[in-house]
């Protein structure tokens, strides 16, 4: 329920969970508890800037009009900048019109744990824990 409704931490907003869930801004968590132990899943939860995957960088973009777009890249060619927005939304660019770029910070709050009591905490970290693979869920 948590996962689901607790609108301080919004896991929703960015992540997916099997068929909870449809947004593409996080990664979708289904699995997660077979990539990574509970250290980690702590860890991503209390410092998500420690470690992010390439493809879920965040990078803030400006425009040569001044325009300023945070996102992540969801394609890159000569003549087309795709970019996702933290509100799941897709904006497609003129690579030749981008002024600069620089990385930015992960698009997940960095203040969880100060929205979570320690139940709450526990209580986020077994719901993902349970979130083995299919192929690890057929071996037990």
């Amino acid at each position: 329920r948590l996962f689901q409704e607790k609108a301080e931490v919004s896991c929703l907003r960015c992540h997916q969970v099997g068929d909870l869930g449809v947004s593409r801004v996080g990664p979708d968590l289904a699995g997660v508890a077979s990539r990574l132990d509970q250290d980690a899943l702590l860890w991503s939860i209390l410092d998500p800037n420690r470690e992010l995957a390439p493809e879920f960088q965040a990078w803030t973009f400006v425009h040569q009009d001044g325009a300023m777009l945070v996102g992540r890249i969801l394609s890159e060619g000569p003549d087309s900048l795709v970019i996702l927005d933290a509100e799941g939304l897709e904006h497609t660019w003129d690579p030749a019109l981008v002024e600069g770029r620089r990385e930015d910070l992960s698009s997940m709050p960095g203040d969880l744990a100060e929205k979570l009591s320690d139940s709450e905490l526990r209580d986020i970290l077994a719901f993902l824990g349970e979130q083995k693979s299919e192929s690890e869920k057929e071996r037990k």
